[in-house]
């Protein structure tokens, strides 16, 4: 201490004298004024202690600020919303080192806040957690959209017995997105634990992170139960594409096929010429006159069509083809055979009116023509059945009478009876016809005409009918003479 009051620090060093025999004989003394040094070295303990602080605070709020990348790393992978928010809670509890952590989400009326997933004590009772919005712990969090401390849960309005018993201390936060509750998330200690305003934010920072994974999920999961029902729909209306009993075209603007159903490719024997339908419109024209030469479209008089008013054209430019304006058309397809279609279709049209595409709907009407035609021809040949008994003689009929029951044959007979048999023939499109006539009294048969043999078995069957008598009595099958008698008709293979 100096005169002056004021403590310094000195370094005394002494060196002894010594007498020649050995004795000390005095001392000579140094002293240093070492204060500024020893503040200096103070200070630089200080520094260091302080350093050594301040990287314990570093390394601590690296690892938060990883953790908290963890979750952010969470958040963008696409795993399962279960998986995401399990891992996330995982991270959470590395963060902020508690014993218990969960989140509730709020079901979609928006009343109950509903356990999604727990690590920690509340695992056992999560699935029957349901707190109303407003009450309890988690429930005021969500209503008040703010964060809450409980430092003693057994004091607390808390709704699940198991926070309230076995928890000492507990820390929440919602979970918003633009401004909307979503959920919450709490966690909690078994211990007694004072949570600071750092491990509220820290909460809150994860929460931030969490609510936007979930609606990140949330909008994945949306995305992908899209993508499915889209994939269904579009398996579901393939089927029915292809199910539809008619064929079906789909052209894109130019004319090129971009899809056909199974009876198109049947109609138009496809799978002869595969690359038909990858070829463009005008050189599958060009295709199908080099390989069915002389090709042509015919309309349903057999009046050929010019190419524009082929029904592709039509509709490509513009027109639509449906009820009374279907197009009936012959023309031979791919394998070589002549058909018969009936064509409807219509243009596409893009948002801006132009034409995009076309669809076209054949219905292979063949058989159904020639259908019409037979019976348009049997028609023709009632008539002239008609005729041909209008027209013999008036005595005719008494004639025809009485040549049933008489051998004899006029010659007006066998004429009309000819005439007959070649009607019926043309009527039934079969091969051979016959007419038999049967006497009423004695049951003989008696043959009145044949058509459909050539001339050589003809004069060959004529002269085993005259040679032979038979008797529809006679016949091996009762039976059927039973049922011809009744008036019904036998068709017998």
């Amino acid at each position: 201490r100096r005169y002056d009051g004021v403590y310094r620090s000195f370094l005394v060093r002494g060196v002894p004298v010594f007498n020649e025999d050995g004795s000390i004989r005095e001392w000579i003394g140094f002293c240093t004024d070492i204060t500024e040094f020893k503040r200096v070295e103070e200070e630089r303990i200080q520094l260091l202690a302080s350093e050594q602080v301040a990287r314990a605070t570093a390394v601590a709020a690296t690892k938060r600020l990883q953790a908290l990348q963890d979750i952010t790393d969470t958040a963008l992978a696409h795993l399962t919303l279960n998986k995401l928010l399990h891992e996330m809670l995982v991270r959470v509890r590395e963060i902020i080192d508690v014993d218990n952590s969960a989140i509730l989400l709020v079901t979609e009326d928006g009343q109950y806040l509903t356990v999604y997933t727990a690590i920690g004590p509340e695992e056992q009772v999560a699935p029957q957690v349901r707190v109303p919005v407003g009450q309890g712990f988690a429930g005021k969090i969500a209503a008040h959209r703010e964060p809450l401390i409980v430092t003693d849960p057994s004091k607390a309005e808390i709704i699940t017995p198991l926070l309230r018993e076995k928890l000492r201390s507990l820390l929440g936060v919602p979970l918003l997105v633009e401004d909307r509750v979503i959920g919450v998330i709490h966690v909690g200690t078994l211990n007694p634990r004072q949570f600071t305003e750092e491990d509220v934010r820290l909460l809150q920072r994860a929460a931030d992170r969490i609510a936007l994974a979930v609606d990140h999920a949330h909008l994945y999961e949306s995305e992908q139960r899209a993508r499915i029902d889209a994939i269904a729909r579009a398996k579901q209306l393939e089927a029915i594409f292809e199910a539809i009993v008619d064929g079906v075209i789909v052209y894109d603007s130019e004319g090129r096929i971009q899809q056909m159903n199974s009876m198109a490719r049947e109609i138009l024997a496809v799978n002869s010429q595969p690359d038909y339908s990858t070829s463009m419109l005008d050189d599958r024209f060009s295709l199908l006159r080099e390989r069915l030469f002389p090709f042509k479209v015919l309309d349903d008089h057999g009046i050929p069509l010019p190419q524009e008013q082929w029904p592709v054209i039509r509709i490509l430019n513009g027109e639509m083809l449906k009820g009374s304006n279907a197009v009936d058309i012959r023309s031979y397809v791919l394998d070589g055979r002549e058909i018969e279609l009936s064509i409807t279709g219509s243009p596409v049209f893009g948002k801006g009116g132009d034409i995009v595409g076309a669809v076209t709907i054949m219905r292979d009407v063949t058989e159904r023509r020639k259908l019409e035609r037979r019976t348009h021809e049997a028609l023709k040949a009632l008539l002239a059945m008609a005729e041909v008994l209008v027209l013999v003689p008036d005595n005719a009929a008494e004639v025809h009478m009485q040549s049933l029951l008489k051998e004899k044959k006029t010659v007006a007979e066998s004429t009309v009876a000819r005439r007959l048999a070649e009607l019926t023939r043309d009527i039934l499109n079969c091969q051979r016809v016959g007419i038999t006539t049967i006497e009423s009294e004695t049951t003989v048969l008696r043959a009145m005409a044949i058509v459909g043999l050539s001339p050589e078995q003809e004069v060959q069957w004529w002269a085993e009918q005259q040679q032979q008598e038979s008797r529809l009595s006679d016949s091996r099958t009762p039976e059927l003479i039973s049922r011809l008698r009744a008036n019904e008709v036998l068709q017998l293979d």
